[in-house]
This record gives structure tokens, sequence and C-alpha cells, in this order.
């Protein structure tokens, strides 16, 4: 009787899952998700559109053909500095030209420069109009305290 009990306890082999149909399931697993990351970062996104308001060209007026920041990386280590930083005007050596200590490599814009220099002339003018405004003042003030006391 108990043995007849066990045997129906006992599972049988061709409903269990052996590891090859795991492995299948996971293996179909990762293959879904696969394609989905493949269609989630090969879907075309919206292109950015930049408007920008065109002028007429004044005469006289310089065309910039390209403004880029960046750096100069040489072949072998060369120290080449600016006193001032601003956009690059005139190249007159080309890349491997051999250089002579002194010789002009190239020429900046100075405009930059010249309007910060420009700009502080004018904040220096200011300040001064403010210090001569605010010495009257004091001389008032202190006319005022004068007059208090006596």
């Amino acid at each position: 009787m108990e043995e007849n009990k066990i045997q129906k306890l006992k599972i049988d082999d061709s409903k269990r899952l052996n590891n090859q149909n795991w492995l299948k399931t996971f293996f179909i697993i990762v293959f879904c998700i696969v394609v989905v990351l493949v269609f989630l970062f090969l879907k075309k996104k919206p292109l950015e559109v930049e408007v920008i308001k065109v002028s007429k060209l004044k005469s006289g007026e310089p065309i910039v053909v390209l403004n880029a920041s960046g750096y100069v990386t040489p072949r072998r280590k060369a120290t080449v500095a600016a006193k001032i930083t601003g956009r690059v005007k005139e190249i007159f050596v080309d890349e491997g030209s051999l250089v002579k200590e002194g010789q002009i490599l190239a020429i900046l814009d100075e405009s930059d420069a010249k309007a910060a220099v420009e700009r502080a002339r004018w904040a220096k003018k200011v300040v001064e109009a403010s210090l001569k405004g605010t010495k009257a003042k004091l001389e008032e003030a202190e006319k005022n305290l004068r007059r208090g006391n006596e």
C-alpha cells in the first residue's frame, strides 16, 4: 500500500523540464531582449533644424570660412603661444615647415581684444565719474555734520 502511494508521488520524467529546455528558453529570452535593444538604438530620431538669420555681407567685411575652437598638436613638441586669445586671421606657415625663432607664424584677429580695451576705458570713465559724485556727496555730508555739531 505504501509503495503505491510513493509511486503516485513520483513525477513523470517526460513532464520535467530538462537543462536543454531551460537553455533554449534562456536563449529565446536573450534574443528577444537583443532585438528590442537593436530596435530602440536604430530607431530614427527626428532631425533638429537650426534656423539662422541671413544678412547681406557689407563691403570690406571678411568672410569667415571656418570658426572653430581647438589647439595645435605638433609631431614634435614645440611651444607656441600668443599674448592674447582670438581667431586666427592669417597663417604664414604650413604643417611641418621649418621655422626660426621670432618668425611670425600667424596673425590673430585683434578686434575682440580692441573691443575689450575700449570697454575697459569706458568702464574706467564711468567709475571716475561715479567717484567724483561720491566725493561731492562726502563733502556735503561732512559740511552737514559740522553744521549739526555747531
